[in-house]
């Protein structure tokens, strides 16, 4: 929708990378990827912004795949994407304000 796209844009804008965004993408999750996620988690939590973790696992560890999986060095990718993405606020009650707020609060919790 438009909506999403203007929350996309307002986030790359401010400097926030978003996984998988591409002029075509239907921007279901803003995921951005940090090797802090977690302690840039609990400071947006400290400020009132909620994070999510759509992603927990990787492919090769789900239950159902498991047994079929047969990537060779794509486990080791996986593995460290798994502990990095965070999905940021989207959706019809932020707005692009909101957005380059959430960015500025990141940008400060990385330093």
């Amino acid at each position: 929708s438009g909506h999403r796209r203007r929350i996309a844009n307002a986030y790359r804008r401010a400097g926030i990378g978003l996984m998988g965004a591409t002029a075509n993408s239907a921007h279901h999750l803003y995921v951005m990827r940090s090797n802090r996620r977690d302690s840039l988690r609990k400071a947006l939590a400290a400020e009132g912004i909620q994070t999510g973790i759509h992603y927990p696992a990787p492919l090769h560890r789900q239950p159902g795949l498991r047994r079929r999986a047969s990537f060779a060095a794509i486990p080791s990718v996986s593995e460290v994407a798994s502990g990095e993405v965070l999905s940021l606020p989207g959706g019809p009650h932020i707005s692009e304000g909101d957005a380059e707020y959430i960015a500025e609060r990141i940008r400060m919790a990385l330093g």
